[in-house]
């Protein structure tokens, strides 16, 4: 079976002024990534860490995507 995955090549920018956030907006980005949303705007590092573990995360929902609309489909 072939890969019907395609690798997103889209470019993301880093906005300057920073998110505006509420308080479990910001709990809710810490408990996931392990700091806060301030630390992420200004630290490149975390911004390339969140950034891929985005990505892979994307790309394990396109493959159960893909497996899925497989057994639908299938004979």
């Amino acid at each position: 079976m072939g890969s019907e995955i395609q690798i997103r090549k889209e470019w993301f920018t880093i906005d300057s002024h920073g998110i505006e956030h509420t308080e479990k907006m910001e709990q809710a980005f810490r408990d996931v990534h392990g700091f806060g949303i301030d630390e992420y705007q200004n630290d490149t590092n975390k911004i390339v860490e969140v950034e891929q573990r985005r990505e892979r995360d994307y790309q394990k929902g396109q493959l159960a995507a893909a497996k899925i609309e497989r057994l639908v489909h299938r004979d």
